[in-house]
């Protein structure tokens, strides 16, 4: 949770998801079933969320993703990553996808450079009025033909 959402005192419940959304945003679910990746039917796997960024109107931003631990490290991540840019570029026009993570949630990092993020720099921000800490920017942009 640290990681997701430090501003989110634990236990995660769906409430405190829905909170996350922002009115100038889509959140988005991962599905999953016997065959892959489903749409609409097979149990929620992963969560996201895509938010304009205000000042800049095709540039969007990935917040509080996440995949179901028993999940992790089999690929759904990184499928749901790509098609979370999928729809940004192709259906939302966005330019570019930035995103922030801590440089020790390693997994994480792996997964969005696999997808086509890369770091862009550095950031500093202080979570429930904790000690400032140090957070990894990234991006993708669009491949524009």
């Amino acid at each position: 949770l640290r990681f997701l959402a430090p501003g989110t005192h634990p236990p995660l419940n769906k409430e405190q998801m829905g909170g996350w959304h922002l009115p100038r945003g889509r959140s988005f679910v991962g599905r999953i079933d016997a065959d892959g990746p489903c749409e609409t039917e097979g149990p929620i796997v992963a969560y996201g969320e895509l938010n304009l960024i205000a000042s800049e109107r095709s540039h969007l931003w990935l917040g509080h993703c996440i995949v179901d631990p028993a999940l992790r490290r089999q690929g759904v991540g990184g499928r749901f990553v790509t098609a979370l840019l999928e729809e940004a570029f192709s259906r939302l026009a966005a330019d570019k996808v930035s995103l922030i993570v801590f440089p020790e949630n390693g997994p994480a990092i792996r997964c969005y450079l696999k997808a086509g993020f890369e770091q862009t720099g550095e950031e500093w921000h202080s979570f429930r009025g904790g000690p400032t800490q140090r957070l990894l920017r990234l991006e993708a942009v669009a491949a524009r033909q």
